[in-house]
């Protein structure tokens, strides 16, 4: 997933959406994954829901990082339990929700890769129907639209709709092939509103990807502030039984 999530950083935000100060992904170390691997095989099963709905606030948004040990603590104590370390606990949750937002943000990349096509796609359309329209700038409204020199873009209206209308807007996109010449002057001027629409839509995606980012990286540094902390512990614990 690195790899990936670094090559369209690098080649899809900045060219499509403009979007050059998008944060680059802060990698998880070594270290960190390893000790992760140790800590998760040490939740108990009464501990995991607690540490699964922490993971699920801090990966949303609505849970500080640097609450997220008091927030254990004031957990494990009502619900009794005094087998789990907070600061173990509190890592595990970081590292869970990081995770996660890792594949929050895979998502919206892939959202991007569809949305930057298919947008392109239509932008394709409008020019041929644009065209189109003015081959037959001499014919009435009521005249049928006949391919050639009008209508016939069923294919690529079955490639664009589909992926618009999953993209997060308030406008979906509907896409009929003209009968009539007026109906293919009405697909011209929805054609250029749509595109108009969704114009915004990009930075809107690009916005979204960056609050995740940004709230990522601050769970990194809080990450790296407990590993220091459950590193000189165990430090501590082994000095005292020599």
């Amino acid at each position: 997933m690195r790899n990936f999530l670094a090559i369209i950083l690098v080649a899809v935000f900045p060219g499509v959406l403009g979007a050059a100060n998008i944060t680059p992904l802060t990698e998880i170390s070594s270290e960190a994954t390893a000790l992760y691997a140790k800590l998760i095989g040490k939740v108990q099963p009464n501990v995991r829901p607690l540490i699964n709905e922490q993971a699920l606030k801090l990966r949303q948004g609505s849970t500080d990082p640097n609450a997220v040990s008091s927030n254990l603590d004031a957990m494990f104590s009502a619900a009794g339990i005094s087998n789990m370390d907070v600061s173990e606990a509190a890592f595990i949750v970081m590292m869970q929700a990081t995770k996660d937002m890792d594949k929050d943000i895979k998502a919206i990349m892939e959202e991007v890769k569809a949305f930057t096509s298919a947008k392109q796609k239509l932008r394709d359309l409008a020019t041929r129907v644009n065209q189109d329209v003015a081959k037959n700038a001499r014919k009435r409204d009521t005249e049928v639209c006949t391919p050639p020199a009008c209508g016939g873009y069923q294919a690529v209206m079955m490639e664009v709709s589909p992926v618009l209308k999953g993209v997060r807007t308030q406008n979906p996109l509907v896409l009929r092939e003209p009968g009539t010449i007026q109906q293919l002057r009405s697909l011209a001027d929805y054609l250029k509103e749509s595109l108009e629409s969704y114009g915004s839509l990009g930075e809107e995606l690009s916005l979204r990807l960056q609050i995740i980012m940004d709230r990522r990286t601050k769970i990194i540094q809080k990450l790296s502030d407990i590993m220091k902390k459950i590193s000189s512990t165990q430090e501590t614990i082994i000095q005292n039984l020599k």
